[in-house]
């Protein structure tokens, strides 16, 4: 008997009158009363502290999805990086004066743009959104920019005979020999640069003079169909200036005589001027095109260092004489096999301008 009650009394007195029911990993305390003495109303109950477990498991797992969510959120707008390439002489208008035009971008668009001296890359951090933004932003004040920028490149028509480029060589030193007030040899055409213009390009983008020299490529097979199977050939006579005062004469270039190979070049060059028009390449002209090979340009002009300040002004001089002496010369004729899209200004190692590329005439 002793032992039976000790067996009772062994039961601490916070769990008397509890019965502990096991569901997965958690125990529950139940009032044993409440318990009927039914195997299957203890399996039931039990079952239903099982479902208890399942949903609150699930409500666990629906926070964490939540969380997950607001993670892929964040994800799709974090701080990216994204390079611009513009060359140095553009970036001056993404600075602005002062870095005026900098700050301004990056303070609206919310964003970082670091542009380091010479180096070509522009680069902008900040979301997804804000550096679309600040792109956007950067294309237009370039784009603006560009507009006021001059022309980098030229259509041009070598004049390639070396008959030609003699006579043009003595025609240079008959005037050089009139000793006219402002005329030198440093604003004379070089004779193995001689060319027919057939327009100006504005390509300040390594991407533009690639899409320049590829549009010309294209054009190669209707290009062929204006000129035919014949050669192409122009005869350089008589002398003009491009401006209305022969006093203050600045570009003064040889004619191209009259005949049906002149009228076939011009149509090269309206439609060359159309193509490159559209595509951008190329600035609408108002004024009439002007067939001509330059023989004289006062912006070539070399000064001495101790005159560097006169460089950006260009110093006219009287063509009268040469006008009136050379109205009818005569420099000859020269097949023209080649047009090319050549920088202004570049020479390569033979003297002539430097081509980007080129398509072959028949």
């Amino acid at each position: 008997m002793e032992a039976s009650g000790h067996s009772t009394t062994s039961t601490p007195r916070c769990m008397r009158g509890i019965t502990l029911i096991h569901v997965g990993k958690r125990i529950y305390r139940v009032p044993t009363a409440s318990i009927p003495n039914n195997t299957i109303k203890h399996t039931m109950l039990a079952r239903q502290f099982s479902a208890i477990e399942d949903s609150e498991a699930k409500d666990e797992t629906r926070g964490e999805a939540v969380d997950d969510k607001n993670k892929i959120l964040s994800d799709t707008s974090p701080e990216i990086t994204i390079n611009l390439t513009y060359p140095q002489h553009l970036q001056k208008f993404i600075f602005g004066k002062n870095g005026y035009t900098l700050n301004q971008i990056q303070r609206d668009s919310k964003t970082t743009i670091t542009i380091k001296r010479g180096d070509d890359n522009v680069v902008i951090k900040g979301t997804k959104e804000n550096t679309e933004k600040a792109k956007k932003r950067i294309e237009n004040v370039v784009k603006w920019g560009i507009d006021k920028l001059q022309p980098t490149h030229f259509i041009s028509l070598p004049l390639t005979d070396l008959l030609l480029q003699q006579k043009v060589a003595d025609f240079q030193s008959g005037i050089a020999s009139l000793a006219i007030p402002n005329i030198d040899k440093t604003i004379f055409i070089r004779p193995n640069s001689l060319h027919l213009t057939m327009g100006v390009l504005n390509l300040h983008m390594k991407e533009d003079i690639e899409g320049a020299v590829q549009l010309l490529k294209s054009l190669s097979a209707e290009i062929y169909d204006l000129v035919g199977t014949r050669s192409v050939v122009a005869k350089l006579l008589g002398i003009a200036i491009m401006e209305n005062n022969p006093e203050k004469a600045n570009v003064l270039y040889a004619k191209v005589e009259e005949s049906e190979e002149r009228d076939v070049i011009i149509k090269i060059a309206e439609f060359l001027t159309t193509k490159f028009t559209e595509a951008g390449y190329m600035k609408k002209e108002n004024r009439p095109f002007k067939l001509h090979a330059t023989l004289i340009n006062t912006s070539h002009r070399k000064f001495a260092d101790k005159d560097k300040h006169k460089r950006n002004n260009r110093i006219p001089f009287s063509a009268i004489q040469i006008l009136n002496k050379y109205a009818d010369f005569e420099y000859g004729t020269s097949r023209i096999e080649k047009i090319h899209i050549s920088k202004i200004g570049a020479y390569d190692e033979s003297g002539m301008h430097r081509s980007e590329g080129h398509i072959t005439l028949p």
